[in-house]
């Protein structure tokens, strides 16, 4: 079995700033790259031989919206007192930093806004991503409904899909696997499935076991419930991808660091 692995990062959209603001992560601005992101990118393709491939949205994947008229690359609406956006819009100053603000070879995995169930935001987002990314950006748009509307307006016939980004482990999937999905002929409806997902955390909620997230053995173990995922990928002739994954999934507490809690 043939076993093909692509290196992934997860952007939400709220890292990516607007015009207005000052950077200091994500891939910046228009005019203004983030030479931090923009040396990463690049070290990763010269020890791999191809740069990762970025998923553009998470969460804020199903709180945005392609507006042409929004002069701002990002605007980002938040309640008091929390940290995620309940509403995301973006104008074409976007797809200037995805063109621009990387290295030439870097690909890009475009989440499609399903969360607010009209076709409408996910039509809006493929004709603007056909429009103005580089052709050759896209590796995939994500997935999961509406596929006949969508597939109307891909230009590009390189452009495929990623299916699946399902967000439970395996052994609790049940007959809503990758294997089930493939069983059903889900490729041949999509056609063009360039890759299959799952979503993980080791803990989805703290507390965290901290001896466990240090344990190499831990995480052989734990990951090693992919196997079949995997599997399922390569039975159709498509990547698998290990998508949004980390170590803990919530917030970390007042005054400490999330970013050295996730280092560590």
């Amino acid at each position: 079995m043939e076993v093909k692995i692509i290196t992934y990062f997860l952007l939400e959209f709220i890292t990516l700033p607007a015009r207005d603001e000052t950077a200091v992560a994500g891939l910046n601005n228009v005019d203004s790259r983030n030479k931090l992101s923009y040396n990463l990118l690049n070290k990763f393709e010269e020890v791999l031989g191809a740069p990762p491939v970025i998923r553009i949205g998470g969460d804020t994947g199903d709180a945005v919206q392609y507006n042409p008229h929004n002069n701002l690359t990002i605007t980002n609406v938040f309640k008091p007192n929390d940290l995620e956006a309940v509403n995301v819009t973006f104008g074409s100053g976007l797809f200037q930093v995805l063109n621009e603000n990387v290295p030439e070879n870097q690909t890009y995995i475009f989440k499609l806004n399903l969360g607010q169930d009209n076709v409408q935001y996910p039509l809006e987002e493929v004709r603007a991503t056909e429009a103005h990314l580089n052709g050759s950006k896209l590796y995939a748009y994500e997935l999961v409904d509406w596929l006949s509307q969508i597939k109307r307006e891909i230009n590009n016939a390189s452009h495929g899909f990623q299916i699946g980004a399902l967000a439970v482990e395996p052994v609790e999937q049940g007959n809503f696997s990758l294997a089930e999905i493939n069983s059903l002929g889900v490729r041949e409806l999509v056609g063009n499935v360039k890759s299959e997902s799952d979503h993980t955390y080791p803990y989805s909620n703290c507390p965290a076991s901290l001896p466990a997230l240090m344990s190499h053995l831990h995480t052989i173990e734990y990951f090693s419930r992919w196997v079949p995922s995997i599997a399922a990928a390569a039975s159709i002739n498509a990547s698998f991808v290990m998508g949004e994954t980390g170590s803990v999934s919530c917030h970390g507490a007042a005054n400490i660091s999330n970013t050295l809690g996730a280092a560590l």
